[in-house]
């Protein structure tokens, strides 16, 4: 099937600088979220629901090398506008990030994961983690 010019350039543009590497979608979903029954939540409370916590849950990604080297190229020669290619690589790690955090729930068979926050941090100049952490809590019964 051919592509539109534009989005031809686009994956030209992407092989040449990543090679091989799958090309990440911009969405944050994934097939681990949609089947979860375990609710994912900012706010420390659940509508009226009373819980226990069953301790801290997280989920990390570590990024180094040409990623983040040329993100921060892309960043150097654009002062304004969106960057697609780094907008879908934060979005992946995210993913990423969010799935290990609901494995590490599930584990503890919670019903739901409150105060949930989002965090990055460049450990070396080439390496960023992404990291996800909230309290698995499991619903007392009424």
């Amino acid at each position: 099937m051919d592509l539109p010019p534009w989005e031809q350039e686009e994956q030209d543009k992407w092989k040449r600088q990543y090679g091989d590497r799958p090309r990440p979608s911009v969405a944050v979903d994934s097939p681990k979220r949609r089947d979860s029954k375990i609710l994912v939540t900012t706010t420390e409370t659940i509508g009226g629901k009373k819980f226990i916590n069953l301790g801290l849950v997280q989920g990390s990604v570590v990024y180094a090398g040409n990623i983040v080297t040329d993100a921060q190229n892309l960043f150097a020669g654009s002062p304004c506008g969106e960057l697609p290619g780094a907008t879908g690589m934060i979005a992946e790690a995210r993913r990423i990030a969010v799935d290990r955090m609901l494995d590490e729930a599930r584990e503890l068979k919670a019903d739901a994961i409150v105060g949930v926050r989002f965090s990055s941090s460049e450990i070396m100049q080439t390496v960023v983690e992404f990291l996800v952490y909230g309290a698995a809590v499991t619903y007392m019964n009424a």
